[in-house]
């Protein structure tokens, strides 16, 4: 049943994904022929007003990616925290499924804006220098000079690497992925929070948030000015971070499954 939970979250989420990270790619590709063209402006006003676009469009762009994230994350409160969780309760799906599937869908969609900005990146330089009037084979080049020199710093650091560092690397890694979990479950739970709120949903929601991530900051901040070994630090932090997704895991699931309160 998770599958077929999994696959009615694509659906749904794609009817506005798909439009924004293409949206998002387009834009990309605008900036990179607008700075593009600029280099055959002379006028110094067209200059500036293809300047501003330029900058307009970058702004648009992160503002599409923060908007497409809330938007994802906003689908949890939507599809169980309004009218819409009656239908959603009345299927043969447990609490723990409900949110295994969100769960899934958010990285997903996280991993494919990812893509897409690469993507845009990619044509955006691509285009650009197209349109400056730079031989295609000059990008080319460029682009093969870029990968070589990619691959020969990745060379270097493990030729270089030891045991230490190592284990730095893949502790890193292990916080920026308990971490973003963290921060999905955060906003689960916060958003359950303000589902359960029959007056000032939105300042409950915002307010169990931002004192998560108070109280979570000033942890961190202890664990870095009382611990001066950097594995040691990274280590507790991790643990911090898998401990806080377990913890909001379990209370969100709580209040899904006793403490419902649909509009």
């Amino acid at each position: 049943m998770l599958s077929k939970l999994f696959k009615h979250e694509v659906k749904a989420i794609s009817r506005f994904a798909w439009p924004m990270l293409g949206g998002i790619i387009l834009a990309c590709i605008l900036v990179g022929i607008s700075f593009g063209t600029m280099s055959h402006i002379d006028n110094t006003g067209a200059s500036a007003v293809t300047g501003i676009s330029s900058v307009l469009l970058i702004f648009g762009i992160i503002i599409a990616q923060v908007v497409f994230e809330v938007l994802i994350l906003v689908r949890f409160y939507t599809n169980l925290m309004t009218d819409e969780g009656y239908l959603s309760f009345t299927l043969p799906v447990t609490a723990t499924e409900h949110i295994c599937a969100k769960l899934l869908s958010v990285i997903l969609f996280t991993a494919l804006l990812v893509l897409a900005d690469l993507i845009g990146l990619f044509l955006g330089i691509s285009l650009g220098y197209i349109t400056s009037g730079a031989p295609i084979d000059g990008l080319i080049n460029a682009f093969g000079q870029g990968i070589s020199a990619v691959f020969k710093l990745i060379e270097r650091f493990f030729a270089t690497m030891t045991l230490d560092s190592l284990s730095v690397v893949l502790l890193m890694i292990l916080n920026l992925v308990f971490g973003f979990l963290f921060d999905i479950f955060k906003a689960y739970y916060a958003l359950s929070v303000a589902g359960l709120c029959r007056k000032l949903k939105f300042l409950a929601g915002i307010g169990v948030y931002f004192g998560i991530q108070y109280a979570m900051n000033i942890l961190n901040t202890v664990i870095g000015v009382s611990i001066s070994n950097v594995q040691i630090s990274l280590i507790i932090r991790a643990a911090l971070f898998l401990v806080g997704t377990v913890v909001l895991f379990f209370l969100t699931k709580g209040m899904l499954t006793k403490r419902l309160n649909l509009n």
